[in-house]
């Protein structure tokens, strides 16, 4: 037989509320001659369905003012409906980021019979308001100790943010007397999008610190020319000081090898607060005799640079000495991480008679540098079984480092592709001081595994309208597969009852390497 529509066109027969108007369907079928025409009627009373909008996001800041939540819903959802919270208690639809938890909101429009209710959600996420504490002043001395700008902020600012100095380029967080430059240092710490960023300032006011050089120690024949002794300081020491002798005597600015006994001639320049007063020590012998300076002890990594242990040893030596290794053997006085033995190093200058020679030392101790691996990338299937994220990496790393996610949180090494996401995933093994810590990274790159649904058995009467077997399977799943019908054959996928082969029809999706095909079935009864 044939049908019609409510205005008299032609119809296939297959009614779509969604776009097939409701009304009076007649199916007609024409009598052979003389019979006349059988004909039957459908009434369709056609509702139209409530309409929630689209699920949608919503990310915030602790710090925003409330805002409704249906302006985040995708679509155009119908006014009236009523919202619940996360935890499915009733909720009034104006996220308030203050006191609101993030999560799900779900919002529900009532549907008139036949229509079910229809509900989309806001998935909601807070981010922390940055806080880059409040301001701070400090006034210090040119030759103060290194301190940390963050520790002059009030409140108590977020760790992790940045530092520009007075003339607005970035700097470190330490302030170092004498090399940083005084003024305003602001600390900005950047908000996770939306947040904006947070930032407070420290005022550093700097005195210059006096200057009495650094100390020297000599020695002197008796019959050498009178000198002063501000010229035989080390370093650029301001002028207007005064000198003391041994014994703490007040001294004259000049020395004459003649006349001044031997010791410490201690200068001393005075400071405006908050700096203290500064003196240097001249250690004068009044006979010549060697320096080979004082003892020194090193800790390097093995992957250090060469260094001259000259530049270990304490005091001024003499630069025209001898090394021995700590065999005894001699030595260049170039120390190489990871190629010269670690231990006693001994300095050796040689002095003119009646001086005998000068001796001093630097022991050596070098740590091994850390060894994390190589980066590697691998690829992987959303579904695959969790792997171990130290396997993957080159090299030969060593073990009893800690992991990082892509995100900087804490990581067990174990990735599950069910729980983590993609991303670089970054081993850090701990160097013993001064060896830097080693890093290596795993790049992990996963591809979505297809889904063909799960299986189901139906039975359908011979005289049902045609379907498409997709609908009936389980699950969510992909339409991007193939069918084959019981025999092995290819099959379109609509199923025409009467028509169609009864028995087990098989749904197969593809997948992209790495990830294996994915295979559902539907088995077919026709009664």
């Amino acid at each position: 037989g044939s049908w019609t529509g409510p205005g008299g066109g032609a119809f296939g027969g297959t009614y779509n509320p969604a776009v097939d108007p409701g009304g009076v369907y007649t199916y007609t079928v024409s009598g052979p001659s003389p019979c006349p025409d059988s004909v039957a009627t459908v009434t369709i009373a056609r509702t139209v369905a409530p309409n929630a909008g689209t699920n949608g996001t919503l990310t915030a800041c602790s710090d925003d003012d409330p805002e409704p939540l249906i302006d985040h819903l995708g679509g155009t959802p119908d006014a009236g409906g009523t919202w619940t919270a996360p935890g499915g208690g009733a909720f009034a639809g104006t996220f308030d980021p203050a006191s609101d938890p993030p999560g799900v909101y779900t919002y529900t429009v009532s549907g008139t019979p036949p229509c079910s209710n229809a509900s989309a959600t806001v998935t909601v996420g807070v981010n922390t308001a940055p806080d880059a504490g409040s301001n701070g002043t400090i006034t210090v001395c040119s030759n103060a100790a290194s301190f940390n700008l963050f520790g002059q902020l009030g409140g108590s600012p977020d760790g992790g943010g940045a530092w520009t100095g007075p003339g607005g380029g970035a700097v470190s967080a330490t302030y170092v007397p004498g090399s940083s430059t005084p003024g305003v240092y602001t600390y900005t710490v950047n908000g996770l999008p939306p947040c904006t960023n947070a930032s407070a300032q420290v005022t550093v006011d700097q005195v210059q610190a006096p200057n009495a050089g650094t100390n020297r120690s000599f020695a002197v024949c008796s019959d050498d020319a009178v000198f002063d002794l501000i010229d035989e300081l080390g370093g650029t020491p301001d002028a207007g000081g005064s000198w003391t002798g041994p014994g703490g005597v007040p001294h004259g600015p000049s020395f004459d090898p003649a006349t001044d006994v031997s010791g410490a001639y201690t200068y001393t320049v005075t400071g405006n607060a908050p700096c203290a007063n500064a003196s240097a020590t001249l250690t004068i012998t009044v006979r010549a005799a060697p320096n080979a300076g004082s003892d020194g002890t090193i800790t390097v990594c093995s992957d250090d640079a060469s260094f001259s242990l000259l530049s270990a040893l304490g005091g001024t030596p003499a630069g025209n000495g001898t090394w021995t290794d700590p065999g005894g053997d001699p030595f260049s006085g170039t120390f190489q991480p990871g190629a010269s033995q670690a231990g006693v190093y001994t300095y050796t200058v040689t002095g003119q008679a009646p001086c005998t020679p000068a001796v001093a030392t630097v022991t050596v101790t070098v740590n091994t540098a850390p060894d994390a691996g190589n980066n590697a990338s691998i690829s992987i299937c959303s579904d695959d079984a969790p792997l171990d994220l130290f396997a993957q990496l080159g090299g030969a790393p060593d073990a009893g480092g800690s992991w990082t996610a892509p995100g900087g949180a804490p990581h067990s090494g174990s990735y599950d592709p069910a729980l983590d996401g993609p991303g670089a995933y970054t081993y850090t093994v701990t160097g013993l001081a001064p060896c830097d810590d080693a890093s290596a990274v795993v790049t992990v790159s996963e591809v979505e595994a297809p889904d063909a649904g799960t299986s189901v058995v139906i039975s359908v009467c011979s005289n049902d309208g045609s379907f498409s077997l997709l609908g009936q399977l389980g699950g969510t799943p992909d339409n991007t597969g193939s069918w084959t019908a019981p025999g092995g054959g290819a099959f379109g996928g609509t199923f025409v009852p009467g028509t169609s082969q009864t028995g087990l029809y098989t749904y197969t999706v593809p997948g992209s390497p790495p990830c294996s095909n994915a295979v559902s079935t539907v088995d077919v009864s026709v009664v």
